[in-house]
């Protein structure tokens, strides 16, 4: 366990110095594209350069094929867990979406139809979700650890 810990940590540390190398920081916000709903957002993630995921606090989760000027909500997505705390999509498409509560949903359909996965995840408190490069899908839980999945 310690060193599933250690290299997490190593690949957390890593990444972020890789980005700040390599990326440049603009000088200045260039614009404000309208917030779905008005809501509180958590979470943005580009699928393609025109279509963005956003997770809310407390709106459900909400989808932009306008590069962010126009939000559709995804209806389909569980009422009963509106706070999206983190947003992934899979290299095979798949969405992820973890949620404050309700644990990990994720859809086969662009967010058509959600289906829980929490099948061992012993705190559905969850906030953070990532992909390793062997494809193993990691959730990190409020207070309650990080758990793995191999499917």
């Amino acid at each position: 366990m310690k060193k599933l810990y250690f290299a997490l940590l190593l690949f957390f540390f890593s990444s972020l110095f890789l980005q700040s190398a390599n990326t440049t920081v603009p000088e200045d916000w260039l614009g404000r594209v309208p917030v779905p709903s008005g809501s509180e957002v958590e979470v943005v993630k580009f699928k393609t350069d025109q279509i963005v995921y956003a997770g809310t606090n407390g709106s459900g989760l909400y989808v932009s094929y306008d590069a962010g000027t126009g939000w559709v909500k995804l209806t389909g997505f569980p009422e009963d867990f509106p706070c999206i705390k983190d947003f992934l999509i899979a290299p095979n498409k798949d969405l992820y979406a973890a949620t404050y509560g309700g644990g990990v949903y994720y859809s086969k359909d662009n967010g058509a139809t959600w289906v829980p996965k929490n099948t061992g995840l012993k705190n559905l408190y969850t906030q953070a979700l990532a992909i390793t490069r062997t494809g193993k899908l990691l959730c990190g839980t409020y207070g309650g650890g990080i758990y793995y999945s191999d499917d």
